[in-house]
C-alpha cells in the first residue's frame, strides 16, 4: 500500500480540502435517503431554556435513528444546521452578550479544521454546558485536538466536574464520524478507532453474503460524509455500496485483506481497469476489524438465474449472454496477463470464479421489477485468493494448498502431492461457469441444479447437479457435485454425466450453431483433466470474439436446420422418489460398512464423517433423534480425519496433513477435550468428570438395553455417562482407523 493512500485524521482535512475547490457533495439521492436524512422532528413551540432546546435540535439531527446510541454521529449538515449563523448569534445574546458577533462566530467556525471550534461546542451543547467554551479557547484547542483523553489539563479546570468531563470524552466520537472520499485516481486507505461511529444511514447484511474470509453488507453513506469521484466503465457509483467485512475470529484476517487489497489495487484507481472486473473505492480498518467498499451489485450469477428468466427464443438474449461470456473471457486475461502493472509479478490467477463471485449489475437501478436479463453486466468479484506471479514462478503454486470451491474445482485440487497450479485452474472454473450459463440460457434455472420440467412437459427430469452428484465417487467422506471423478490408477476423469449434458443442450430447440460450438470449446479446450490439455485464456477470448462476431449474422437463436444428430438416449433420466432416495443414501454409509474389526480398505476411503458419528453413537441417523450435544462432540473429533490422516482445524482449505502417530495423539486429545455444556449437569471437559462404574455388558445386550437396572438414576444413564460411553467406542475406532491407513 502506498503510504500517501493511508488516510489517519478521519478524513476531515480531505473534506476542508474538496470544499476548498468547490466540489459538492453528492445530493440525497434516493428516496430512502431523503426519508432518512430529513430534518429531525423539533417542536418550537415549547418553551425551554436555552441549553435545553439547543439540546433537543442536536438529539433531533443525530443519525442513524435506529441504531443503539454507541452508533450515533452528528452528521456535518447537521452542524451547519444548528450552528447557523443565526443561531449563534442567538447563543452569543443568551451566554456570551459582550463578545463581538464576527469575533464570536470566527472563533466557533474558524477559517479551517485547525482553527475551529464548532464540534467541540457541539458537544458542549449536547452536554448542556456551553459556556465552558472559554475553557477550551484558554487552552488553545480545536477540534483538529480531538479526541481528547481523560488526563487533559482542561478537565481539571474550576467548573468542569468529574461528571462532565467523563461525559465529554465518552461522547466526543459523537462528532467525529470520518469522511470518506472515492477517489478515481488513488484508493485511500483509513486507520480508525474502534470506537468512532461509521456515517450509515443504512445498513443490511446481504443474504448469502457471508463467505469463508468476510461477510457483505449493503449500505448507504450519509450524503454530507463522502465523496465519490467519476471511475473510468462506472461513471458516479451509488448512492448504495457494497461493504465486506473481513472475519474477525479469523487469524489469518490481515493477511487476508492485503492480499485482497493489493490484487484490487491493480484494477482499480489509476491503474487500467476492466470494466467486467470490479473495482475498489476505499478501505478501513479498525482496531480489531478490516473492511472494503465496492459498487453495489443487485445480484450474484446465482441469484441472477433465480430472478431473472431466462429467454431462449430471443436474439438479444443470445447475443447478450455470448458478449458477457466475452467480457468476462477479456477480464480473466488481464489478469492472468497484467502488462499495464509496474514490476515483474504480472502474471495473475483468481483462483476462486464460481456464480457467487460473479456479480450483476443493472443499468437500471431505479426499475425494481427490471426482469430483461440484457440490461444487466457480469463483473468478476472477490479477489481474497487471487495471486500474482513473475512469468518464471506462476507454475509454482501447489493445487492442494491452494483455496477452492467444492463444485467448481479443478482436478488438479485432488491429485495429492504437489501437483501444480497455475492459471489452468482458472480456465476450468470458467468452464464450470459457462456451462451452466448456457443452461439457464437454454433451459431455466431449475435444470441448473435439483430437478426440472423441460419446457410443457410435466415429467420432471433430474438437474445437472443431480446427474453429477450420482455420478460421484466419493473420494472422500462426502458426495460432491464436482465436475470430475478420480478414478485410482487413471486418475482424473470429467464426469461422463458433462458431455451427455452438453449434447442434450445442443438438441434444445433455441440452441443455435453459434451455441453449438460454443459448448464444443467448454468441452475440448477448458474442462479437460490434466492441465496441459486447457486452452489457455488468449485462445478462449479469440475463440469468444470469432463465436460473438458471428452470432449476429447467424441463425440466430432459430435453427432452420437441425445440428449433427447426437443420440443421449434416455438423458437425463427422470426424477422419481427413487431418485431421491438414492441422493439420501449417498449421503450416509451403509450400516453393514462398519465391522467390529474397523474399516476395511475400500470403504475408508468413502467415510462419511456423519454416518460414522451415526454408527459409533448406536442412534438413528435423522438429527431429531440425538441429541445435539453428541453431535457436536463426535462431530468435531471425527472431523479431524481426513483421507487417513488428521489435518489442522484451521486449515479449511490449505491442508497440513500430520503423521499416523501424531493423528492417533491429536483424535485423543481433542476427543478429550470437549468443550463445556450446560446442559443435563454436564460441565467441563470430559476427562475432568467424576466418573462412575458403568456396567458396558448391559448396554450392547440388546435385550436388556432399555431396562431400567444400570444406576440409581431411574434405571437411565445420564447424560454425561453415555456421552463418555459413546466417546470411548469413537476412540477406539478412531484407533483403527488409522492403524488401518498405516497398514496401506
Amino acid at each position: 500500500m502506498d503510504p500517501d493512500d493511508l488516510v489517519t485524521d478521519r478524513g476531515f482535512g480531505e473534506w476542508e480540502r474538496l470544499l476548498n475547490e468547490g466540489c459538492k457533495f453528492p445530493p440525497a439521492a434516493s428516496e430512502r435517503e431523503c426519508q432518512v436524512v430529513e430534518r429531525g422532528k423539533y417542536n418550537k413551540s415549547i418553551k425551554r431554556t436555552p441549553e435545553s432546546r439547543y439540546y433537543s435540535m442536536i438529539s433531533a439531527e443525530l443519525r442513524p435513528k435506529a441504531s443503539p446510541p454507541k452508533n450515533h454521529y452528528f452528521p456535518l449538515c447537521g452542524l451547519k444546521y444548528v450552528l447557523s449563523r443565526e443561531n449563534l448569534e442567538e447563543m452569543r445574546q443568551f451566554w456570551f452578550p459582550d463578545e463581538d458577533p464576527l469575533v464570536w462566530y470566527n472563533q466557533i467556525w474558524g477559517s479551517s479544521l485547525q482553527t475551529s471550534r464548532a464540534r467541540i461546542f457541539a458537544l458542549l451543547l449536547r452536554l448542556e454546558k456551553p459556556q465552558h467554551i472559554t475553557l477550551f479557547h484558554c487552552h488553545k484547542l480545536f477540534d483538529s485536538s480531538l479526541p481528547l483523553l481523560r488526563t487533559h489539563a482542561v478537565f481539571q479546570e474550576e467548573g468542569f466536574t468529574d461528571k462532565d468531563a467523563d461525559s465529554f470524552v465518552e461522547k466526543q466520537d459523537m462528532v467525529l464520524a470520518p469522511f470518506f472520499h472515492f477517489n478515481s485516481q488513488r484508493i485511500k486507505h483509513y486507520k480508525l478507532k474502534n470506537e468512532m461511529p461509521i456515517p450509515f444511514l443504512y445498513k443490511e447484511q446481504v443474504e448469502g453474503g457471508s463467505g469463508t474470509h468476510g461477510r457483505v453488507w449493503k449500505v448507504l453513506f450519509h450524503h454530507d460524509h463522502y465523496y465519490c469521484e467519476e471511475h473510468e466503465n462506472w461513471g458516479i457509483p451509488g448512492p448504495y455500496y457494497a461493504l465486506k467485512k473481513f472475519h474477525r475470529d479469523r487469524r489469518s484476517k490481515k493477511d487476508d485483506f492485503y492480499h485482497e487489497r493489493a490484487a484490487l489495487e491493480r484494477f482499480s484507481g489509476s491503474q487500467s481497469g476492466h470494466i467486467h472486473l470490479i473495482p475498489l473505492l476505499m478501505s478501513y480498518e479498525t482496531e480489531t476489524t478490516y473492511y472494503m467498499v465496492f459498487p453495489w451489485a443487485r445480484y450474484n450469477l446465482k441469484q441472477f438465474w433465480k430472478n431473472v428468466p431466462n429467454r431462449p427464443d430471443s436474439n438479444d438474449s443470445l447475443h447478450w449472454m455470448l458478449g458477457q461470456c466475452h467480457g468476462l473471457a477479456k477480464a480473466l486475461q488481464k489478469v492472468h496477463r497484467h502488462n499495464s502493472w509496474k514490476g515483474r509479478q504480472n502474471r495473475g490467477r483468481h483462483g476462486d470464479i464460481k456464480p457467487l463471485n460473479i456479480l450483476c449489475f443493472s443499468s437500471q437501478e431505479g426499475d425494481e421489477d427490471d426482469t430483461d436479463p440484457t440490461r444487466y453486466r457480469l463483473v468478476i468479484a472477490d479477489f481474497t485468493l487471487m495471486r500474482f506471479h513473475s512469468a518464471n514462478s506462476v507454475d509454482q503454486g501447489t493445487a492442494s494448498k491452494v483455496g477452492y470451491s467444492r463444485t467448481y474445482q479443478p482436478p488438479e485440487t485432488r491429485m495429492g502431492g504437489e501437483e501444480p497450479v497455475n492459471q489452468m485452474y482458472d480456465v476450468w472454473t470458467l468452464g464450470c461457469v459457462y456451462l451452466e450459463l448456457i443452461t439457464w440460457h437454454l433451459l431455466g434455472s431449475k435444470a441448473i441444479s435439483k430437478k426440472f420440467n423441460r419446457g410443457n412437459n410435466p415429467q420432471v427430469l433430474q438437474g445437472f447437479q443431480t446427474l453429477r452428484r450420482l455420478e460421484d465417487t466419493k473420494q472422500y467422506d462426502h458426495v460432491e457435485d464436482k465436475f470430475f471423478n478420480i478414478d485410482g490408477e487413471r486418475g482424473p476423469s470429467v464426469k461422463g454425466s458433462v458431455p451427455k449434458w452438453c449434447n442434450f443442450l445442443r438438441q434444445q430447440p433455441h440452441c443455435s450453431e453459434q451455441l453449438g460450438l460454443f459448448l464444443d470449446l467448454i468441452k475440448n479446450h477448458m474442462l479437460r483433466e490434466r492441465p496441459g490439455q486447457r486452452s489457455k485464456i488468449d485462445k478462449i477470448c479469440s475463440e469468444m470474439e470469432y463465436i460473438l462476431t458471428t452470432s449476429f449474422g447467424g441463425n440466430g437463436c432459430r435453427l432452420d436446420h437441425p445440428l449433427d444428430e447426437i443420440d443421449t438416449g434416455n438423458f437425463p433420466p427422470p426424477f422419481t422418489s427413487d431418485t431421491e432416495k438414492r441422493l439420501e443414501d449417498l449421503r450416509r454409509l451403509p450400516r453393514d460398512s462398519l465391522t467390529q474389526s474397523g474399516l476395511n480398505e475400500t470403504n475408508a476411503n468413502d467415510l462419511d464423517v456423519n454416518i460414522l458419528s451415526q454408527k459409533l453413537l448406536g442412534v438413528p441417523g435423522t438429527s431429531s433423534e440425538r441429541t445435539s450435544m453428541e453431535t457436536t462432540t463426535i462431530s468435531r473429533a471425527a472431523s479431524t480425519i481426513d483421507r487417513g490422516s488428521v489435518s489442522q482445524p484451521t486449515q479449511r482449505h490449505s491442508r497440513r496433513f500430520l503423521s499416523p502417530s501424531d493423528a492417533i495423539s491429536n483424535a485423543e486429545t481433542r476427543l478429550g477435550s470437549a468443550h463445556s455444556n450446560e446442559s443435563d449437569g454436564f460441565k467441563g471437559s470430559i476427562d475432568s468428570m467424576e466418573t462412575r462404574p458403568l456396567d458396558l455388558t448391559i448396554l450392547n445386550d440388546p435385550v436388556t438395553r432399555n431396562m431400567k437396572a444400570t444406576n440409581p438414576h431411574n434405571g437411565r444413564l445420564s447424560m454425561r455417562d453415555r456421552v463418555i460411553q459413546k466417546l470411548e467406542r469413537l476412540k477406539s475406532h478412531l484407533r483403527d482407523l488409522v492403524k488401518q491407513m498405516m497398514r496401506h
